[in-house]
């Protein structure tokens, strides 16, 4: 069972692209977090699970260290088989921060967007300066202990051709893993910066191959068609949950703070005729995407709310998604040797 929950809202910067935005200013209130051990375990009883991996999540999440650090513990003391992960904008650190992560999470993420001018280009303080020169000491002392840290870079049609440099200074840093994200919600991509990102991807590839460090690499992006499984019925709100600062339930946290799909909250738990409601959408073909050798794999034809949030229909596919899955393919078959020109058109 996977859980993401919202400990705040707050962030101390206002990144251009932040799909959370800045209308939200609220932490996870005591009450609601004094229920969402009860909660999660019943909810695993019901399903018949095991596992659990929780995500805790903002906002910046290290803005709400000392509820972070309690529920952790707390957690623990429970559920002693619990991964936790977090990815942070690493603005925000101290020594006792540092040791709490390094020794109680499992995995651990870092924003950084590569290159200085990349990074700065988007990711900026309240105050409209660059973070990387705070960003990277920080980043740099969590991975002199944690070497599995990701560094995650959001690309999008701005920073596009800073692509291949940054995930080379990243490496050269001392980063092995790597994941360049594409932005699917910036609306500015077009033929030339999609072409730009399958440019950058292949002189990836060409890096990778030729490395010869002393460590593994593992940049996401690159093979993601070669990685990914064939597409099973969403589990929102079964096996996958989202929990909002109120204690609110949702599928997932792409909607999260979306009242019309809000399945119920940590108190009364979820409501079994909205969570029908939302998986009824799964079960629907795109009648668009049939036919298409990746109909199986796309998240467009898996996720049925991605489409309705990008497009507002749940049945018809974003484009600028279906063009990131078609350069994913090609990278795919250029990391086999099999690339052929691909027309974004």
């Amino acid at each position: 069972m996977n859980v993401t929950i919202f400990f705040t809202r707050n962030c101390n910067m206002n990144c251009k692209y932040c799909y959370e935005g800045s209308k939200y200013s609220k932490d996870i209130s005591n009450s609601v977090l004094k229920q969402v051990i009860p909660f999660i375990t019943n909810h695993m009883k019901k399903i018949k699970d095991n596992k659990l991996s929780i995500v805790t999540h903002g906002g910046e999440p290290l803005m709400a260290y000392d509820k972070i650090k309690a529920f952790v513990k707390q957690t623990k003391e429970v559920l002693p088989n619990v991964e936790f992960s977090m990815t942070t904008n690493c603005t925000i650190l101290d020594d006792d921060i540092l040791n709490f992560i390094i020794k109680e999470y499992d995995n651990i993420s870092v924003s950084i967007d590569g290159t200085r001018e990349a990074h700065d280009l988007n990711r900026i303080l309240k105050n409209k300066k660059g973070s990387y020169d705070i960003v990277i000491p920080n980043a740099l002392k969590i991975l002199r202990y944690r070497p599995d840290t990701i560094a995650r870079m959001t690309v999008n049609s701005d920073n596009v051709k800073y692509l291949f440099q940054g995930v080379k200074e990243l490496v050269e840093m001392g980063f092995s893993h790597i994941m360049p994200t594409p932005d699917e919600f910036d609306t500015n991509w077009d033929e030339k910066s999609l072409e730009e990102l399958h440019k950058q991807g292949k002189l990836i590839s060409d890096y990778v191959g030729i490395y010869s460090g002393d460590r593994e690499l593992d940049i996401g992006f690159i093979d993601n068609a070669t990685c990914k499984m064939k597409n099973s019925c969403c589990d929102g709100g079964i096996t996958t949950i989202t929990i909002d600062t109120g204690g609110k339930v949702y599928p997932c946290i792409i909607v999260n703070g979306l009242e019309k799909f809000c399945l119920g909250d940590v108190f009364k738990g979820i409501d079994g005729n909205k969570m029908k409601q939302v998986h009824l959408q799964d079960q629907q073909s795109i009648l668009e995407c049939l036919g298409c050798k990746r109909y199986d794999y796309c998240t467009t034809t898996r996720c049925k709310i991605i489409n309705k949030i990008k497009t507002g229909n749940f049945n018809e596919p974003s484009p600028i998604t279906c063009n990131l899955e078609n350069i994913s393919v090609a990278l795919a078959l250029y990391e086999n040797e099999k690339s052929k020109d691909i027309d974004f058109k």
